[in-house]
């Protein structure tokens, strides 16, 4: 349940890849977030909660992450 939350913080590093997709996923819905990426440095960033409006909050049971590298 991250339905009380404002933003999910992100905090990652990849050395290749050019892509990169964090996923919320509940009980037959899931959305996706593209995230910013620099390469070789550490990257943050704070997704607000608002934008996966159509998914269950109050059910999220997983993140999933995509990258190609």
């Amino acid at each position: 349940d991250v339905a009380a939350f404002d933003a999910i913080h992100i905090d990652y590093w990849t050395p290749n890849s050019t892509s990169l997709k964090f996923t919320i996923i509940s009980a037959g819905q899931e959305k996706l977030y593209t995230l910013p990426i620099t390469t070789g440095i550490w990257n943050s960033v704070d997704i607000p909660l608002s934008y996966f409006s159509n998914v269950a909050l109050a059910s999220v049971f997983q993140f999933k992450v995509e990258g190609n590298g």
